[in-house]
């Protein structure tokens, strides 16, 4: 009688192991601070790609031979044309979004991943900005000049005339930068709404008192 103890061959019952739990919001940290150091890699590389055509001007006696001119207008560039100064913007808040994410990384509290959920944030909404905004200024002219100019180009506005030359678009710096400020916000944005894992529940430590 009485409940048999470690000498009657059965021991105290032993606490089960669990395995650990899967931690998705160091996982969404990390891709943060990846998408952040990409996001200022693509900053190296073109912001616009601008092609010029001569030859494609639709001007009387238009003699310029085929070809094309190509020029890339970086992040940091001010040459030919001044970038837009927000630009610069993009690698600078993507590197924020990195090191606020990498605090969570280590350990730190999840409240800062809001802050990388906003700085990946403001980063996709102005690349999406410069993505679709023409970086060219506008060109008007007036008086006697436009009236010559509109002579010789058979009617055709200046603007016209620059739009059938020049051609722009987002480069690739731009493209990727795009790319990877997408990818951390979305991951900033699992940092925030996911909870952190509940505790395993602790069992007592059964009494093995033996009973007579």
């Amino acid at each position: 009688y009485g409940v048999p103890g470690p000498w009657g061959g059965y021991g105290p019952p032993r606490p089960v192991r669990r395995a650990p739990a899967f931690d998705l919001t160091k996982v969404a940290a990390a891709i943060v601070v990846i998408a952040g150091l990409a996001a200022f890699v693509a900053s190296l590389f073109a912001l616009y790609s601008v092609t010029v055509t001569p030859a494609a001007a639709n001007v009387p006696n238009n003699d310029a031979p085929p070809g094309q001119i190509e020029v890339g207008i970086g992040f940091y560039d001010i040459v030919p044309f001044a970038p837009p100064i927000v630009a610069e913007a993009i690698p600078t808040l993507m590197v924020l979004a990195a090191l606020t994410a990498a605090h969570v990384l280590f350990g730190g509290s999840r409240s800062t991943g809001a802050l990388s959920a906003v700085f990946a944030g403001t980063a996709t909404l102005l690349s999406v900005m410069l993505a679709i905004a023409n970086p060219l200024p506008a060109v008007e002219l007036d008086g006697q000049m436009a009236d010559k100019l509109n002579e010789e180009l058979s009617g055709q506005s200046i603007g016209d005339l620059i739009d059938s030359v020049v051609s722009v678009g987002p480069g690739a710096g731009l493209i990727v930068a795009l790319v990877f400020a997408l990818i951390g916000w979305i991951a900033a944005a699992v940092m925030v709404f996911r909870r952190p894992p509940p505790a395993a529940p602790q069992l007592p430590a059964p009494n093995m008192v033996p009973r007579w």
